[in-house]
């Protein structure tokens, strides 16, 4: 990755990413939908900060970890909240950020599908 085009690449991608996320979120929300998030991962961050997302977007992101409840995502107003509180909000929709956790929320709580 020392060729500009090739990182010039990856950047076109990642933009392209944050901007569809922002869209639909902004979709969702132009619609009266509720949205809150599932996994407060290293990278989401990074994710929420390039899409310009605010708990405007995103009403807040469920977290398993305890030590990460009561926070928020870095650069965000985003509130990190826990998986109980994320059931009690009852949203119509929840954004999985970490797709590798898809079965594990699957099993866990199905009321999410």
């Amino acid at each position: 990755v020392t060729e500009p085009r090739v990182l010039q690449s990856l950047q076109r991608a990642v933009d392209s990413h944050a901007a569809q996320l922002r869209e639909w979120l902004v979709l969702q929300t132009d619609s009266g939908r509720t949205v809150y998030g599932y996994g407060a991962g290293s990278r989401v961050p990074a994710l929420l900060n390039i899409a310009k997302v605010d708990q405007q977007l995103l009403k807040g992101i469920a977290d398993a970890s305890p030590a990460k409840h009561g926070r928020r995502v870095p650069g965000t107003d985003v509130a990190i909240i826990s998986p109980e509180e994320l059931i009690a909000a009852d949203p119509e929709l929840v954004l999985l950020t970490l797709p590798d956790l898809f079965e594990e929320v699957r099993r866990t709580y199905p009321q999410f599908e």
